[in-house]
């Protein structure tokens, strides 16, 4: 037994620095994700869903955040933020929500590589808890880009997806979109089978792990 920990203890250094260069590499963030898995003995570097592109921060908030005063049609030229369309499933679970104060959070962001719907996206994130983000970060992301400039969010028609808890504190897929004269906001359920979200579309989601 003293004789196998030896050798195991002599083949570590290797592996361990080949690991520690990986984390520090142009991959580290995926590296560190597929460690964390693999300690907790769960199956790692399986083929993933996501592909993690980044993190944004968005400033802590002080005033209430009322949904039916931001989220306006409204495509003028002094508009703080140009929004074209809102559907009604948005103006139903999303009209009456007022948001309390909140802190600072930092949100990641990831590309979805295949198509697919809801629940395997917030599994993959890790449960809903991971991938809930609220309805003033969609908000500011939006008047970070009012014009579809270059941003964080796809402004090449491709959807960016929020998980919000609406008015009865369902979790909802809040999605936008830009188009040519505004941005395009919209709202379904969890289980709605037509959210079968397309390759290249984009997932913002907490993960506060």
């Amino acid at each position: 037994m003293t004789n196998m920990l030896s050798v195991a203890l002599k083949e570590v250094p290797g592996p361990l620095n080949q690991l520690l260069t990986n984390l520090a590499g142009e991959n580290g963030q995926r590296w560190l994700e597929e460690l964390k898995k693999f300690l907790r003995k769960e199956p790692c570097w399986v083929e993933s869903l996501l592909e993690f592109i980044g993190t944004i921060t968005i400033p802590a908030r002080t005033e209430k955040f009322v949904a039916k005063e931001n989220f306006v049609v409204n495509t003028e030229r002094d508009a703080l933020v140009k929004i074209s369309h809102i559907n009604d499933n948005f103006k139903k679970r999303f009209g009456g929500k007022v948001d309390d104060i909140i802190a600072e959070q930092t949100l990641h962001y990831a590309k979805i590589l295949k198509p697919s719907v809801d629940t395997p996206v917030i599994s993959e994130i890790g449960g809903e808890a991971k991938a809930e983000t609220t309805l003033v970060a969609v908000y500011i992301l939006m008047t970070r880009q009012p014009n579809g400039e270059g941003g964080a969010l796809l402004i090449n028609s491709n959807i960016n997806i929020f998980y919000v808890r609406d008015i009865e504190n369902v979790l909802c897929a809040v999605y936008i979109r830009w188009c040519s004269y505004g941005w395009v906001v919209l709202a379904n359920s969890l289980d709605d089978l037509g959210n079968k979200w397309f390759k290249g579309s984009q997932v913002f989601y907490r993960n506060n792990s």
